[in-house]
């Protein structure tokens, strides 16, 4: 969770993976290449820099309809704040098949 000062756009929302996304699947062990990445379609997330960023770290993005609330086969799963990220709670989405 990082706080946001003003409107993010794609240039702040690349700048979040890279600097706290990566660092939690670094840190939790998790291998990148099995990750599905949840996020919906608003235009930072889909934009050419977006897709640009998430394919060059080899992270898939888990394809979202518009207007959908619900996914088949997805599970919520929380991953609690250590000693090395005190303030933060983070929330995972993996496919589950």
């Amino acid at each position: 969770m990082c706080k946001i000062d003003g409107r993010m756009d794609d240039e702040l929302y690349t700048s979040i993976l890279q600097d706290d996304f990566l660092k939690t699947v670094e840190f939790y062990g998790l291998d990148r290449e099995n990750l599905i990445f949840q996020q919906d379609n608003n235009p930072k997330h889909t934009s050419h820099k977006a897709s640009k960023w998430f394919k060059q770290n080899h992270i898939n993005v888990l394809k979202w309809p518009a207007q959908s609330h619900q996914q088949k086969g997805i599970k919520l799963c929380k991953l609690q704040s250590t000693p090395e990220f005190p303030k933060f709670n983070y929330f995972l989405l993996m496919h589950l098949t």
